[in-house]
């Protein structure tokens, strides 16, 4: 019961802070830098908070999702060799965003962003259905436009991988039933790892809430003295075929 309650407090709280959050950028016309630079500077702390907790347009996928589910639609996923392979497009979006030969109307969010500040005026109609393409797979893939696209989303994982917060498995309490992995609307392999500081790891908590075992909990990143240089594996992520290191299950090596 506890669990439950934790599941459905931690959930209300963010949707609290993405109703608010979208809200506030009905109201904010224009980028803030300040705002902008403090949620980078988290990132080093707590990790992709931005994408789980204020992103507008995550939040509207989150939300056009849920109303999928609501209306019995079938999330669907990809097999895990195909998604690190489309993971690494948001990458390559976030590499062609940076030497400025990224065309604009394929920024979905950046689209979504000029509606709700500047209205239609600007908007193309390229982009206006690529946004709406979007907005509709959102109801059979969790976050589409997260997982695959986001330029934004990618450089916060970049350095994600630092943070000082992280998810944590406890092994001893672990039975590998891999609810963690099939509630990660990220598409994370949870299981495979007691600390997670995957890129692509938004701070939802689903994989917490949904661990019956309460193996999960949420602290400070640190190496386990009875765990040796030897015994660290270096997992693949889900990204452009990068890698961060992670300590492995206990009894792994």
């Amino acid at each position: 019961m506890k669990n439950l309650s934790f599941r459905f407090n931690i959930q209300i709280l963010r949707t609290i802070s993405q109703v608010l959050f979208f809200a506030l950028s009905l109201l904010l016309v224009g980028s803030n830098r300040t705002v902008g630079t403090v949620l980078f500077a988290l990132v080093f702390f707590i990790g992709v908070f931005f994408c789980g907790w204020v992103c507008p347009f995550g939040s509207l996928q989150e939300w056009i999702g849920k109303l999928g589910d609501m209306l019995k639609i079938k999330k669907r996923r990809l097999p895990q060799k195909f998604q690190r392979i489309f993971q690494i497009t948001r990458y390559v979006i976030f590499a062609l965003f940076i030497y400025k030969i990224f065309y604009a109307p394929l920024r979905a969010r950046a689209t979504f962003g000029e509606i709700l500040t500047e209205g239609f005026s600007n908007v193309t109609v390229a982009a206006l259905v690529i946004l709406m393409v979007i907005l509709v797979l959102s109801l059979f893939i969790h976050r589409p436009f997260c997982n695959y696209f986001c330029e934004k989303g990618a450089s916060y994982g970049l350095f994600s991988v630092l943070r000082i917060f992280s998810l944590k498995k406890d092994a001893s309490k672990c039975v590998n039933c891999r609810k963690c992995d099939k509630n990660c609307p990220m598409n994370v392999e949870i299981s495979r790892t007691n600390f997670v500081r995957h890129p692509n790891c938004i701070n939802c908590f689903q994989c917490m809430g949904n661990c019956s075992r309460k193996a999960i909990s949420y602290g400070i990143f640190k190496l386990s003295k009875s765990n040796t240089t030897s015994q660290t594996k270096i997992y693949k992520c889900a990204c452009a075929g990068r890698r961060s290191f992670a300590m492995p299950p206990s009894g792994t090596s």
